[in-house]
């Protein structure tokens, strides 16, 4: 099996996705997460989503400028409408709203409906750790398809 450098597999994926549309500086965090992905093992939410968000954002199923309409619904819950938006995109959005909300209130919850697949969920809990605060990250789906393909990832402590 051929070996690849990252950076090289990096630069042509992000290519690819500023050539379909999306905004350079989210193609850049979209490709972030699939390589984090890939690199440690879970192809699964790796590269192999490429061709599949470019045809979407080709065929007007996926929007590559979205980041969601945001609705505070009380002091610590928001709601985000994802625009079949970039699910990285939406969740990073929705993501600093409520970090920046629970460093207030000390605690904060987002829901995201109607964005892309939003990836491998220790992507964002380790985000959130290597800030200073602990997060859940939760997903839902139509159904499980693997018991070992776990809808929820928490994170709160640094590796040594």
């Amino acid at each position: 099996m051929p070996v690849l450098a990252a950076a090289k597999i990096r630069q042509t994926a992000e290519c690819a996705l500023v050539m379909a549309g999306v905004p350079a500086p989210s193609a850049a965090v979209q490709v972030d997460l699939w390589l984090d992905a890939e690199l440690r093992g879970v192809p699964s939410h790796g590269l192999l989503r490429l061709e599949r968000i470019v045809q979407r954002i080709e065929a007007g199923l996926a929007d590559p400028h979205a980041t969601g309409i945001h609705t505070w619904q009380g002091s610590s819950y928001l709601t985000v409408e994802g625009q079949n938006g970039l699910g990285p995109i939406v969740a990073n959005a929705a993501l600093a709203q409520i970090q920046e909300r629970a460093r207030h209130s000390g605690i904060a919850i987002a829901a995201v409906a109607n964005a892309q697949h939003i990836g491998m969920l220790a992507w964002y809990a380790e985000r959130v750790a290597r800030e200073g605060q602990a997060a859940i990250v939760l997903s839902t789906r139509a159904r499980l398809q693997h018991l070992a393909d776990s809808p929820i990832q928490q994170q709160q402590y640094v590796r040594s």
